[in-house]
């Protein structure tokens, strides 16, 4: 009866039986991995029940659990991620707090005086947080597309950017929207060059 030869080159290694379970367990995880990720990257771009409608990107929208958090942001001269309601003439500015599955729209309102034109860039201007709330609706119920009563839906991402170079205590910010447009001084868009 002839002897079959071990299955590694130079016979049977200490810890073969470990080393085939790693392998395996290796080969396993990155398999179970990848399946995952084939399976939410179709579905995780959308979310169910969100105010701005079903086609949401989520890498362009924060949502903020509270005002302070915001308030915080703009106070230290930190970039601040926003979302826009309107169209070119007709637009709010604002972010989305989701407090206890409610989601809330707080509009960003941008001074016309003590602005700065920066030569090289955008317009900084100073803002200010609306006092009240606009509910856009409870995260397991019904959810309104518009803000509020106005006929406003959502258009567009934008970045508040602080302007640094002239940094006070009370930071002025600049807009630029997804495109690369920039709301100039007399908060017209314009294109950034």
């Amino acid at each position: 009866m002839k002897e079959l030869r071990p299955l590694v080159a130079k016979g049977i290694h200490v810890n073969w039986a470990t080393n085939l379970l790693l392998s395996h367990y290796r080969h396993l995880t990155i398999d179970m991995l990848i399946e995952v990720t084939k399976e939410t990257t179709q579905t995780s771009l959308l979310v169910s029940n969100c105010p701005l409608g079903d086609s949401v990107e989520l890498s362009k929208f924060q949502r903020f659990s509270t005002i302070a958090e915001v308030n915080q942001r703009l106070k230290t001269g930190k970039p601040l991620p926003v979302l826009l309601f309107g169209g070119e003439a007709n637009w709010k500015i604002g972010i989305v707090v989701v407090f206890k599955k409610y989601w809330f729209f707080r509009e960003i309102l941008f001074t016309m005086d003590d602005s700065i034109d920066d030569v090289y860039g955008i317009s900084f201007h100073r803002v200010i947080l609306e006092s009240e709330d606009i509910c856009l609706g409870y995260a397991d119920g019904p959810v309104n597309h518009h803000l509020g009563t106005t006929d406003l839906s959502f258009w567009d991402y934008g970045t508040l950017l602080p302007d640094l170079i002239f940094d006070t205590v009370n930071y002025r910010y600049g807009i630029v929207r997804t495109g690369w447009q920039y709301l100039d001084m007399n908060h017209v868009w314009n294109e950034l060059d």
